[in-house]
């Protein structure tokens, strides 16, 4: 700068330093690239307030004792002692899972086992569809049959867990004085079972053998699906009270396929309306064992 005037550059080296020093664009990167630094400098000691500021919260939800709060934490054993947050169950026993986590694993092995097993009827019907029309019905029973029979081992998958149900866990609970004999499960549930094959068979045939496309047909299989998740959560992970809300939607689910059910055929809404009876027999029983053993 000469005389109090700004040189203009005469050679184009010359002209590209100029535009890249006095362009607006320029200065607005420098400044960027100024407040950049300093937050980069800045970073260390703000991870380091925030580790020591919260370093009695990570030891508090460990559960250690009050006197270890009022000991000096370092950066190092916040991020330790982090690691070891219960926040699912591990198998064999452990912390419980939060809730979110619940209603995930709930909901997640529902829609999936739903989702196969509408999956294979459609299959079955495209089967069913090639064979003699004399055959249909006898074919449909045979389906439903392979449904209801495999679906509790298809949950078992669908869970993807390595615990097994302990009988010793269930005769551990405190039980009201009405609970049935253990021999009445089975004797109970073998005929309703097959009632149920029938009363499914009969509307599929009148819905022209449709999955996805039948609400009859689709809350059927949630409502097998509700029962599978039920007795994952209750006998297997050992959750009474998610036990308990999963079995009372399940009986929901009950009632729901009856009425669809006597919509579609009268005589399979009365076929299915047993299972009403037991399952409501079932959730009392689910009620009574988490209140004696809250």
């Amino acid at each position: 700068q000469e005389g109090g005037t700004r040189c203009r550059p005469r050679s184009r080296c010359d002209h590209i330093k100029f535009s890249q020093r006095h362009s607006p664009h320029a200065t607005q990167r420098a400044r960027d690239g100024a407040d950049s630094d300093n937050m980069m400098a800045s970073m260390p000691r703000l991870a380091l307030t925030l580790a020591l500021f919260s370093g009695p919260c990570v030891i508090a939800a460990t559960g250690d004792s009050p006197s270890m709060h009022m000991q000096k934490v370092s950066p190092s054993h916040v991020l330790s002692r982090s690691r070891h947050v219960p926040l699912l169950a591990k198998a064999g026993g452990g912390s419980e899972p939060l809730p979110s986590a619940k209603l995930l694993d709930v909901a997640g092995s529902s829609a999936a086992e739903t989702a196969v097993i509408l999956l294979f009827l459609r299959g079955a019907s495209e089967l069913i569809y090639r064979l003699n029309p004399r055959y249909e019905f006898a074919s449909t029973w045979i389906a439903w049959l392979a449904v209801i029979q495999t679906c509790p081992r298809l949950q078992g998958i669908m869970q993807r867990s390595t615990e097994v149900i302990s009988p010793e866990w269930y005769k551990s609970l405190k039980k009201p004085d009405w609970t049935p004999p253990g021999w009445a499960f089975p004797a109970i549930w073998i005929p309703l079972k097959l009632l149920q094959v029938q009363a499914a068979a009969r509307v599929w045939s009148s819905s022209q053998l449709r999955a996805f496309t039948s609400p009859a047909i689709v809350l059927f299989v949630l409502h097998l699906t509700l029962g599978d998740t039920w007795n994952a959560q209750f006998f297997l992970k050992q959750r009474k009270l998610t036990g308990l809300l999963v079995i009372y939607t399940f009986w929901i689910s009950v009632i729901a396929s009856t009425v669809m059910f006597w919509r579609v055929d009268p005589v399979a809404g009365a076929l299915l309306a047993p299972t009403i009876v037991w399952v409501a027999i079932a959730s009392s029983l689910n009620l009574d064992i988490w209140f004696l053993n809250r």
